[in-house]
Formats: C-alpha cells, sequence, structure tokens
C-alpha cells in the first residue's frame, strides 16, 4: 500500500476513535463504571493500532530497501554489461581504424618508395649528365687549345729557327 493511503486510513480510524470517545464521555455520567472499562479498552486499541501502524511501516521500509537493494543490483549489473558491450564495440571500431590507417600508411609507402627510386634515378642520371658534361667540356676545351697552339706554331712555322722546329717535332714523336 501507499503510504499515504496507510496515513488517512490511520487518520480515519483515530477519528472514529475520537467520536467514540466522546460517546463514551457522555456515558461517562450514566454509566461511569462501564465507561472506565470502555475508556480503557478504547486506549488499548489505539495503542494497539499505534503499535500495528509502526509493524506496517518498518515492514513497508524493509521491503522498499529490499527492493531498492535489487534494483541497485539489477543496474550495477546491467551496467556491467554495457560496459563490456562499450569496450567491445569499442575495441573493434579502434581497430578497424588501425587497419584502414595501416593500409593507407602502407600506400603511401609503397608511393614513396617508389618517388624515392625515380628521383634517386633522376638524381643518378642527372649526376652522370654533369659529369659527362663536365669531361666533355673539359675534353673540347683542351683540343680548342692544341687546335689554337696548332694554328699558332703553322702560323709561325717559317720564322722559327732549325733548333725550335726540331724540338716542337721531338715533342710530336
Amino acid at each position: 500500500m501507499d503510504r499515504k493511503i496507510l496515513d488517512a486510513l490511520a487518520a480515519e480510524m483515530l477519528g472514529d476513535i475520537g467520536k467514540l470517545h466522546d460517546a463514551v464521555d457522555s456515558l461517562s455520567e450514566t454509566l461511569p463504571a462501564q465507561t472506565e472499562a470502555a475508556e480503557k479498552r478504547l486506549f488499548a486499541s489505539a495503542t494497539l493500532l499505534n503499535t500495528a501502524g509502526d509493524a506496517y511501516k518498518s515492514q513497508i521500509e524493509a521491503y522498499t530497501n529490499a527492493q531498492g537493494e535489487k534494483i541497485r543490483v539489477q543496474m550495477e549489473s546491467d551496467a556491467a554489461v554495457i560496459k563490456t558491450r562499450l569496450t567491445e564495440d569499442a575495441s573493434k571500431a579502434i581497430k578497424a581504424v588501425l587497419s584502414d590507417v595501416e593500409l593507407n600508411v602502407l600506400r603511401a609507402m609503397q608511393k614513396s618508395r617508389w618517388l624515392n627510386f625515380m628521383g634517386c634515378l633522376a638524381c643518378g642520371i642527372l649526376s652522370g649528365l654533369l659529369v659527362w658534361a663536365s669531361v666533355a667540356f673539359t675534353h673540347y676545351f683542351q683540343n680548342q687549345r692544341y687546335i689554337e697552339l696548332g694554328k699558332a706554331t703553322a702560323t709561325t712555322w717559317e720564322k722559327l729557327d732549325g733548333k725550335a722546329k726540331a724540338a716542337i717535332n721531338a715533342e710530336l714523336k
């Protein structure tokens, strides 16, 4: 029963007892001995009703506390199940994200390897061309100097003395 209903019933009973007490009071003038006995019974009944109300109240509290404990235990159990499910779901989601990230990293590394390979190949080719150009340029200028030396020698050959001609001819051999 609801606490309000219980209180209303107790109040109604106490009101009825009050009416009986008033009726007994009016009889006290006519029946003093019977009135006193009836009063004692009425007070005993009121005391018994109060005791019963207190017992009922303590039973309601005990029942409410027991039900509250059952609900608390059930809520803790439900919370543990939810926590486990959330942990599992979060773990699955994290694994999926990590798998996706790992796949993307591997793809990026593959692209990066090819880009690094192509960059190294291009640098190697460019370095080779620079070395070749340097060597070719150096040889070209050396050959140009020899050609210019040869032209200068040819133009002045007739003017050279025999000793200089012999030294130049000795160097050519």
